[in-house]
């Protein structure tokens, strides 16, 4: 038994450090891809760690265009973090040594979604992209997708995600009308008609959650 142990547990490990390989069918915008696993399984992936302009907004086709020019119809090394409110599985794109959710904030067609990540070299790649005005930065004032979706102007109101750091059960609405915070165990999560994801220490409580 304990043989067979030492021989399952770096062979665990690996699984777990190193993801699993799976092809890219489909692209849905920047940040949302579909890939198929060895054994034939579709997976929605949601990039971690960065949001993309929306199909509906400015840079939000190039967004897309870019995702599919670096990985579709590739096969690509997904790393999961969890999943999101939607089902979909929170993951690190790789093909070979690059990082594609990288790429995508240091091109420019991404933001740091900061909201879930706290990864500097996310944060570092964006305000490079910024100062030399890379793809949607080459706009002066674009909007950030979440706000975007808050504004009501998007297909889908929220692309909420986790990460190990701050998984869905633990995570905050902002109803932006009222400044009020809500937690994810609260009837109003999610649930307001201008509103987005926030920390734990923006906006005020809710009464009836406490936030």
């Amino acid at each position: 038994m304990k043989k067979t142990l030492c021989f399952l547990l770096p062979l665990l490990f690996t699984l777990v450090a190193f993801g699993y390989p799976a092809k890219v069918v489909g692209i849905s915008d920047g940040d949302t891809c579909t890939v198929l696993t060895a054994d034939n399984q579709q997976v929605k992936i949601r990039l971690a760690g960065i949001d993309t302009p929306e199909k509906s907004q400015a840079f939000g086709t190039k967004a897309k265009q870019a995702l599919s020019d670096k990985v579709f119809g590739q096969t690509v090394e997904v790393k999961e973090q969890s999943k999101d409110r939607y089902g979909r599985t929170v993951a690190d794109l790789y093909l070979g040594a690059r990082w594609i959710n990288l790429e995508m904030v240091a091109e420019g067609w991404a933001w740091h979604y900061k909201a879930y990540s706290k990864d500097s070299r996310l944060s570092d790649a964006e305000q490079a992209a910024r100062s030399r005005s890379l793809g949607l930065w080459a706009d002066k004032a674009p909007q950030p997708p979440w706000e975007f979706r808050a504004d009501g102007k998007a297909e889908t109101r929220a692309q909420p995600q986790t990460s190990l750091q701050q998984p869905v059960e633990g995570g905050y609405w902002l109803n932006t009308n009222g400044n009020t915070r809500h937690n994810s165990r609260c009837k109003y999560f999610n649930n307001t008609k201008n509103g987005r994801p926030c920390s734990k220490d923006e906006g005020k409580a809710c009464g009836t959650c406490g936030g």
